[in-house]
């Protein structure tokens, strides 16, 4: 039996439905709305033309992201994912009406995705002229069209220089966090469900929701960290230690070691470790070389009396000799 094509308004929805499954962010709470948005039979028929689709572009069949992302997601009980099924070869004419025909909408805007190794930074400019700079180990999805431009922050930082256009906000979700700016520059740092919203000029609404729910407008030099265990509220920020990380440098003003190794750590393959004996309180100020650590530890044992052991697996900083 032929099914009938939905209409634009569902066949949006079931898009949307899939780019936010394949960024791999999905909640209790979006499971469970998706699977009752999913219920209905127009709902569920136009998320299968997006599957169908898919499942006839060699492309996306072998992109691993994406076959993670919804293998975790689709119901498991009531179907199993067509992407699954591994069946003869399909003809080029055969692929090329999957992207004209139902679903291919979405292929046609589907999220790119942008990520950095340990100690890489990237410089991305999107289609629509505004620039991301992405800090090191983040992984970021993005997803451009009329009306929308939609952004996830999987994991990592980034810096966002937006491009001016009313007609299409600029949402970056992080979490159970979102972002939305005009035209602004501001920077987001996620670790675990903590997120951290420095504006640097314009404006941007941060809402959070989750447990410590809540919607804030923030102001050029303000920083908030939502969606963590501290309950939410804009503060004055170091604006320029805050985004030192686009020019390469760790700035730190009374930083506890603690804090300051973990930050190290972020740039680095060969981990920087405090032995038993060394205080992880004491105080670190300077600016250093991100993906430097021999140096930082260098730095950091003649100010406190330290030693420093390096090994091929790791930086260690030792208690001095005394």
């Amino acid at each position: 039996m032929t099914r009938s094509i939905p209409d634009a308004r569902i066949r949006e929805e079931a898009a949307d439905w899939f780019a936010r499954l394949n960024a791999r962010t999905v909640s209790v709470g979006d499971l469970e709305a998706f699977r009752a948005w999913r219920a209905t039979p127009a709902h569920r028929d136009a998320y299968a033309a997006v599957e169908a689709a898919w499942a006839r572009s060699g492309e996306l069949r072998d992109d691993p992201e994406i076959q993670a992302a919804l293998a975790e997601a689709v119901v498991r009980p009531h179907r199993r994912p067509r992407f699954l099924l591994r069946g003869v070869a399909v003809a080029a004419g055969v692929a090329a009406l999957a992207f004209a025909g139902a679903g291919g909408w979405w292929l046609q805007t589907r999220p790119v995705t942008y990520s950095t190794e340990t100690g890489e930074r990237r410089l991305v400019r999107l289609e629509d002229g505004s620039e991301v700079h992405l800090d090191t180990a983040t992984r970021l999805t993005a997803r451009l069209r009329d009306g929308q431009r939609d952004l996830v922050l999987v994991s990592g930082q980034a810096l966002f220089s937006v491009a001016h256009d009313p007609s299409r906000p600029f949402t970056v979700r992080a979490g159970d966090v979102n972002v939305v700016a005009l035209g602004t520059r501001f920077d987001v740092r996620r670790d675990g469900e903590a997120v951290r919203v420095t504006l640097l000029d314009g404006g941007i609404s941060v809402k959070a929701e989750g447990s410590r729910a809540g919607d804030w407008r923030l102001a050029p030099g303000q920083q908030i960290v939502a969606g963590g265990p501290t309950t939410p509220r804009p503060v004055q920020a170091d604006v320029r230690a805050a985004v030192a990380w686009t020019e390469g440098r760790l700035e730190f003003d009374g930083v506890a070691l603690s804090e300051a190794v973990a930050e190290v750590n972020r740039y680095e393959t060969r981990p920087l470790r405090l032995s038993a004996g060394v205080d992880a309180d004491l105080p670190i100020s300077g600016v250093f070389d991100a993906g430097h650590g021999p140096a930082f530890a260098e730095a950091a044992a003649q100010l406190h009396g330290l030693r420093v052991r390096i090994a091929p697996e790791e930086i260690r900083l030792e208690p001095g000799s005394g």
